[in-house]
């Protein structure tokens, strides 16, 4: 978000107008993560599971705006997530789902999915993902498909007013399930 802003206000001469937009909503940002003190450090895998295809868990790594914008304002990237980005320029990746245990340290997972909850219903019945402890204990976000909220999960200056704070409150009831 940043530097698409950054590099617009520059293209358009307005760079000065741009740094103040990004203060600006950096500030709204500190300060509405600020009432989710919980969030704070939490380990936060942004992902993407197939309802129809449960073999396989696809995340983002810390090269995509999803998760680099959980981790700018306090949340962590889980271990395996920091080892795999370390290792490549991709902002997308996938693992079998027998490998589920590199996602023990996962306090809050995020995917898209539809709101009926089918999707975290099937995941806690399948016998290789029910052993994430996120899935397990329902520290689930689900980002209802093709709708703002999940547009928001791409931060942008007019999502930040709009949804963040309808946003935030997912993974804060998310992390009520963390011990």
């Amino acid at each position: 978000m940043q530097e698409l802003i950054t590099i617009s206000s520059k293209a358009m001469g307005r760079s000065a107008d741009g740094m103040k937009l990004v203060e600006t909503l950096n500030a709204k940002v500190k300060d509405a993560f600020a009432g989710y003190p919980k969030l704070a450090g939490k380990k936060v895998l942004f992902s993407y599971i197939d309802p129809k295809d449960l073999s396989k868990v696809g995340y983002y790594t810390s090269h995509d705006t999803r998760p680099g914008f959980l981790v700018s304002a306090g949340m962590t990237n889980p271990s395996l997530v920091e080892q795999r980005s370390a290792a490549t320029k991709a902002f997308y990746e996938t693992i079998s789902s027998e490998q589920v245990d590199m996602f023990n340290d996962v306090d809050i997972l995020v995917t898209y999915g539809d709101p009926d909850g089918s999707l975290l219903a099937a995941m806690k019945a399948d016998p290789l993902l029910s052993k994430m402890p996120a899935i397990s204990r329902g520290s689930v976000v689900t980002l209802s498909n093709s709708t703002p909220l999940a547009a928001s999960a791409n931060p942008s200056p007019l999502s930040i007013d709009w949804g963040l704070k309808d946003y935030l409150a997912l993974y804060a009831a998310a992390a009520d399930k963390v011990s």
